[in-house]
């Protein structure tokens, strides 16, 4: 699933470079009023379009059998295992197999407490156990875990294609020079004489967008490797070596000076802390029960959410008055990572 996020990350950009390299870009319909129908708005559309489409497909898809029978609700449990069971064999569940799910259910029931309170008491009541011995010190490292990852991968990451564009951008020689001189070192060009009616103008101009294609498919390489070496390497081991390798290309970035390798370095920067927020919520609910570990989960997200919005906006306010040492600093962060990953019981 989450490997689709690398060619959500094609899609989007894929549709850009076609509008703009092929006079789509110049149209304007008039639809009702003054509204007209212009390329941003179907480019926008069509961003979108994938969303839309996955919202109305997960409607059609049940809850968690294992979820509803813990919490007594037999009835659309056993229809959910039902309908599963005709999809996987084509066969209805039979009267053993229904026994059987019963007995699980007198077995892992858990009580609810139910009464009358808000809605909001409600939920923090239900997610309160999560801040509580025994889950308590492993869900809060998981969070914090998300944080970073959250803060590389979307939080830097929203900024690739700027800065990527701003070196592709460069004019004159920048042969010796690091990613930050590149970004952000004035280029000295020969002295002009002024002109009385020279008029400044924005360059909003665009060089393409083949950074961010190769941006989404090291994702998709990526993810794809990250599934199959969980046939044959643990799942802590692949944690520390993708944060390693993270922190690694972060340090690099600071002080190479081939466009190769800069390219390279910022993207697996951003890649390697990517592919393994999938991986970190997956197995953050090996130690939580199944009734927690939709809130377990939806936390801990908001918190990855969170760090990539103060990612963002930190990124965006600091990099250019003190790139080198703000890289250093997103250098750090996957090993503090890390070594928190390897608290938890993974």
């Amino acid at each position: 699933m989450y490997m689709f996020t690398g060619f959500a990350m094609i899609y989007c950009p894929g549709w850009a470079t076609l509008f703009l390299s092929s006079g789509l870009i110049e149209f304007e319909v008039d639809l009702v009023g003054s509204l007209t129908l212009r390329p941003w708005r179907l480019l926008g559309f069509l961003n979108i379009l994938p969303g839309v489409v996955a919202f109305f497909l997960l409607l059609h898809l049940p809850e968690s059998p294992k979820f509803l029978l813990m919490i007594g609700d037999t009835q659309r449990g056993l229809a959910t295992m039902e309908w599963i069971c005709r999809n996987n064999t084509g066969l209805p569940l039979s009267a053993e197999q229904v026994e059987h799910l019963r007995v699980y259910q007198d077995h892992v029931a858990v009580k609810r407490r139910k009464g009358k309170q808000n809605f909001l008491r409600s939920m923090l009541n239900d997610a309160m156990p999560l801040f509580r011995p025994p889950f308590v010190g492993y869900f809060v490292c998981a969070c914090l875990v998300m944080f970073v990852l959250g803060l590389l991968a979307n939080g830097l990451g929203i900024w690739y294609t700027a800065m990527r564009n701003r070196c592709n951008m460069r004019q004159g020689n920048k042969e010796g020079m690091t990613f930050c001189r590149v970004l952000f070192v004035p280029e000295i060009g020969p002295i002009v004489e002024t002109e009385s009616d020279l008029e400044a103008a924005c360059n909003d101009s665009f060089l393409g967008f083949n950074d961010s294609f190769i941006l989404g498919s090291v994702y998709i390489v990526l993810y794809n490797l990250c599934w199959l070496s969980l046939f044959c390497v643990h799942k802590k081991v692949m944690f520390v070596f993708s944060l390693v390798a993270s922190s690694t290309f972060g340090f690099l970035l600071i002080f190479v000076t081939n466009y190769t390798l800069q390219l390279f370095s910022l993207v697996f920067l951003i890649a390697f802390p990517g592919i393994i927020v999938g991986l970190l919520g997956g197995s953050l609910l090996g130690f939580v029960p199944t009734y927690m570990r939709a809130k377990a989960l939806c936390i801990s997200l908001m918190w990855c959410r969170c760090g990539a919005a103060i990612g963002a906006i930190v990124v965006g306010s600091s990099i250019q008055d003190n790139c080198e040492l703000f890289l250093l600093a997103i250098a750090i962060l996957p090993l503090i990572a890390a070594c928190m990953e390897g608290y938890l019981p993974l």
